[in-house]
């Protein structure tokens, strides 16, 4: 039987049905660099509304961006916001999306993703790499501390040496280089990447919903526990470190979007 594909278009988001139970979601603001802005967010989560709302017909969602980006992570006005205390990283907790989706989420790291826009695609429960793409957690460049539960996530996702070294020193790694370093994730050519998360998605959505959401949840019990533990934590440093003498410069210094 054809597949009949569904297509939404949001302004900043794509949703689309590439295969029987599958909902790829194509984060598509490239003024803003998929950045974390207002706008980016609220179609994100409506994104994920669509899907929750979709109920049984779906079984895994794939999350990717465009060219080579998939997300700056947090914009100017966003990290100027908190650095000012008027909200902090967790009051909208979007970041955790891929995680308390009820069903699996592929994250095809097709592009750049930097600071939270990394954290944000390892909250997925599958991730594919670019081999040529960047990533980044370079939240200490900026002079404050990790945030979006990054000091329990990395740890989790990437070992926690790998992590440590990535947060300590800010500095990127292109995909090769984290195959290099053992990460346990797919790492292919970037043209690639799409096509990789999909199959994966393709072979998961084969499996029984009622026992994919149970997996999952058994699977992500753990991880949450940590995160909500990281994010008390993290919120207290944020408290001692946003305003650090050079932090509101250092964002400042970031392009206007």
């Amino acid at each position: 039987m054809k597949h009949e594909i569904m297509n939404i278009t949001f302004s900043r988001m794509q949703i689309s049905e590439p295969g029987a139970g599958v909902a790829l979601i194509q984060m598509q603001d490239r003024a803003g660099r998929n950045g974390f802005t207002s706008g980016f967010v609220q179609e994100l989560v409506a994104a994920f509304d669509w899907v929750r709302d979709q109920g049984e017909r779906l079984r895994c969602v794939v999350v990717t961006g465009y060219d080579k980006i998939f997300s700056s992570g947090g914009s100017r006005e966003e990290l100027l916001t908190l650095q000012a205390g008027e909200r902090t990283f967790a009051s909208v907790p979007f970041y955790r999306l891929f995680l308390d989706c009820e069903i699996p989420v592929v994250a095809a790291m097709q592009g750049h993703a930097i600071g939270g826009g990394m954290v944000l695609g390892l909250y997925a429960d599958a991730v594919v790499l670019s081999k040529e793409a960047m990533y980044s957690a370079n939240f200490m460049n900026f002079g404050f501390t990790p945030g979006m539960g990054a000091t329990a996530l990395l740890p989790d996702r990437l070992g926690t040496a790998l992590a440590q070294e990535m947060m300590y020193t800010a500095k990127g790694f292109h995909g090769a280089e984290l195959k290099a370093r053992g990460v346990g994730f797919s790492v292919v050519d970037g043209s690639e990447v799409l096509a990789h998360a999909l199959e994966v998605a393709g072979e998961i959505a084969e499996k029984p919903r009622l026992a994919l959401c149970l997996l999952k949840h058994q699977m992500s019990a753990s991880l949450k526990s940590k995160i909500q533990k990281a994010v008390e934590v993290e919120l207290e440093m944020h408290s001692q470190t946003m305003k650090g003498p050079d932090v509101a410069r250092k964002i400042q210094e970031l392009p206007k979007i």
